[in-house]
């Protein structure tokens, strides 16, 4: 199963999916800051070189530059609400990406695509038909394959 799958080009699939989400999101400044903004700006500077940027836990040492992955809402009582889902899925996959580029080994493959599975189940938790059906599957099905 390992040749069949393009490693490369699911990381620019996962890349190309969490950007296109911030760019769909209206900016908001949370305490004077635009997080969605910075976000994106670390996203397209992660995306240049993921190898650089994700190598070492690097993730967990700019892990604030990634709260625009946050959702945050009120209810009908007037309490705020913060969805986290997201944000800690981003990670996951981040730091599965660090882990692949370090050593290239079957159980690092093997946990980059199930990360992958989690950002993209999360992604689309709105639309409950979708998530379910995205749950079903295996990892590999969210690789691209190659051609």
């Amino acid at each position: 199963m390992r040749q069949l799958i393009n490693y490369e080009a699911t990381i620019a699939d996962f890349f190309k999916s969490a950007i296109s989400w911030l760019e769909s999101r209206p900016y908001r400044l949370r305490d004077g800051v635009d997080k969605e903004k910075e976000t994106y700006e670390y996203m397209k500077q992660v995306q240049s070189d993921p190898k650089k940027h994700t190598v070492n836990n690097t993730v967990y040492a700019n892990c604030d530059k990634l709260e625009g992955f946050f959702q945050c809402g009120i209810d009908r009582q007037g309490r705020v609400i913060i969805n986290n889902d997201l944000y800690f899925a981003v990670i996951g996959v981040l730091n599965a990406l660090g882990k692949y580029y370090q050593c290239s080994y079957s159980y690092a493959e093997a946990e980059l695509l199930a990360s992958i599975k989690n950002f993209k189940v999360v992604l689309n938790r709105e639309k409950p038909l979708v998530s379910m059906f995205y749950r079903m599957h295996s990892p590999y099905y969210f690789a691209q394959k190659q051609k």
